[in-house]
């Protein structure tokens, strides 16, 4: 009998154990939500879980527009950049303090052209939150593409201070110390770059035109001694910012610094 018992006992459990295992397996209610808010989340699965809420209707005001911003962001990158718009309209119009969805609205509009409606965007952002560094990256180089190169310089310097572990910030700011003629300011943020992601594509594209210049530079100083005052020195730079800006990749992720990095994490960075 007390054997009988014994085996119940077990078999109950058993049973019990598959229930919890079941439950843990399927996502609970809230678990969309949870992971839609979270900026931290794994990309792919945040993207889902936000789209799960939008296409349930299960989500209203400022979680949805999280959900769109997501949505957004992920169409960016797909480069649907006219739905990304509309997309990042509507979370806009359910939140419009929300720096990052401006952010990334920006970006959509600057990836069709529309650089005026990017600037705007831009600019709203860093009006409500002045400490924000991802659009000064963002704001700089479309100064940069204009060949505003102080202009430029100056937003990727605030980029960097707000957000100093994000790498297009230093990258872009040696692309205008290049063109500036300062060599060793670029090399040295292409240091700081590498301390970064030593392999990114921005580094290695890059960095040996600031070196090799350098070189140049130190090798004709001595025989010239005017080569900082060319009288054409400053608007031959601009265009060459002008040429090589139209090359530039406007690609943020991060919604912090930390994320988004890199042109793969895209200037735009989803919250």
């Amino acid at each position: 009998m007390l054997r009988v018992a014994s085996l119940t006992l077990v078999a109950v459990l058993a049973i019990l154990a598959g229930w919890s295992s079941i439950a843990a397996a399927d996502p609970k209610p809230g678990d969309d939500l949870a992971i839609c808010r979270d900026r931290q989340a794994d990309a792919q699965a945040r993207a889902q879980a936000c789209d799960n809420l939008l296409n349930a209707d299960r989500v209203a005001g400022k979680d949805k527009a999280i959900a769109l911003s997501v949505r957004g962001n992920t169409l960016i990158n797909k480069r649907d950049y006219v739905h990304a718009i509309e997309t990042l309209s509507m979370a806009v119009d359910l939140d419009p303090d929300n720096v990052v969805t401006l952010n990334l609205r920006g970006l959509a509009y600057e990836r069709t052209g529309q650089d005026d409606h990017a600037m705007a965007d831009y600019d709203l952002a860093l009006q409500k939150r002045p400490t924000y560094g991802v659009p000064y990256n963002n704001r700089g180089v479309i100064q940069l593409r204009r060949g505003a190169l102080q202009s430029a310089l100056d937003d990727f310097n605030l980029s960097i201070k707000y957000a100093p572990r994000f790498l297009l910030g230093y990258t872009n700011r040696a692309r205008v110390r290049t063109l500036m003629k300062d060599f060793d300011g670029a090399i040295a943020d292409f240091a700081e770059a590498e301390k970064i992601e030593p392999a990114a594509q921005q580094i290695t594209a890059r960095k040996p035109s600031a070196t090799n210049s350098a070189a140049s530079a130190r090798v004709s100083a001595p025989q010239s001694g005017k080569t900082a005052s060319r009288p054409n020195s400053a608007s031959c730079a601009s265009r060459q910012a002008r040429r090589s800006a139209r090359k530039m990749s406007p690609k943020i992720t991060a919604s912090t610094p930390a994320a988004f990095s890199r042109d793969r994490v895209s200037r735009s960075a989803a919250s």
